[in-house]
């Protein structure tokens, strides 16, 4: 059902732009089913990736500037059946290792008239070493095959606690009032307890859009070459396809070395706009299968 849901997104947000009908699927096809183990001896491996996301916004107009960055070791321990562009991936004892940090940081000072708002925003989380979490979540979901081109899909689901400082105050000539940090806050963190916030960084890569491997593929495909090719970019409208939690990254290569598979994804982008906002973001991951229990890594 998670194909579906990335078909249905991509037809939702590109409806205005790429006019297309959208075609049944049959539920029995085989792109539904779960993923299980076959009769084939499922091998032991483990997934690891290299994972770094930065993302900075910029609004003149009401003096907000913010940040978020992070950068994360990630491990998972899962089984593989088949090899090389026929494998398929499944969860064993779902554990998950992580070592890593968060930073998230804004401000925001208006002024109007006789009143005034100041945010700060600093917060941070730190894992320094490689190991379970908790709280939190750290997770590589598991590989699959894409239905829209050559190599793998992967999903990455980083909820992150932070703590630190946030605090709004809004001045009047007599009077300062404490208030709720809104716009210092980065887009991707949301309020905690007890002074704690989360940063939910969430992602799915995906390979480059060329030929439909599944039924659902073929449904996706027109609307995943539109996103591939104006995601970072602004529109004719003046729109912008940034890079989030709604749709995939697509541009992902996957490359095989023996039994084992190597995905990489490097993209950005630095966008301004005519009010003098702008926005900017960076993501770079590596992920690679291993034996279990080797700390191999390519370069």
């Amino acid at each position: 059902m998670f194909r579906l849901f990335i078909a249905t997104s991509l037809t939702l947000l590109l409806l205005a732009c790429v006019p297309a009908a959208e075609k049944p699927v049959d539920e029995e096809s085989p792109a539904e089913q779960p993923s299980e183990p076959s009769t084939e001896q499922a091998k032991p491996i483990t997934v690891h990736a290299r994972f770094h996301y930065v993302e900075q916004i910029s609004n003149p107009s009401i003096g907000n500037d913010k940040s978020l960055e992070a950068t994360f070791q990630l491990e998972s321990d899962i089984q593989r059946t088949g090899s090389f562009d026929t494998a398929q991936y499944h969860h064993e004892n779902y554990v998950n290792r992580a070592q890593g940090s968060v930073l998230a940081s804004g401000t925001m000072d208006l002024s109007d008239h006789d009143v005034s708002t100041h945010e700060t925003y600093q917060m941070q989380g730190k894992w320094p070493n490689l190991a379970e979490q908790s709280p939190g979540r750290f997770a590589i979901e598991l590989p699959e095959q894409s239905d829209i081109g050559e190599g793998l899909r992967i999903e990455f689901d980083i909820k992150a606690p932070v703590t630190g400082t946030k605090k709004a105050t809004i001045r009047s000539k007599d009077q300062a009032l404490e208030s709720t940090v809104t716009h210092a806050r980065p887009l991707m963190c949301i309020d905690g307890e007890a002074g704690s916030d989360w940063c939910n960084i969430h992602f799915i890569i995906d390979a480059i859009p060329t030929t439909a491997k599944t039924e659902i593929g073929a449904a996706m495909l027109p609307h995943a070459k539109e996103v591939y090719l104006l995601q970072g970019k602004k529109t004719e409208k003046g729109g912008l396809i940034i890079y989030g939690d709604m749709l995939p990254v697509y541009g992902a290569t996957t490359r095989y070395q023996d039994d084992h598979f190597i995905t990489n994804l490097s993209v950005s982008y630095n966008a301004s706009f005519d009010d003098g906002s702008r926005i900017s973001q960076q993501l770079d991951v590596v992920v690679w299968s291993t034996e279990r229990g080797s700390n191999w890594q390519p370069d």
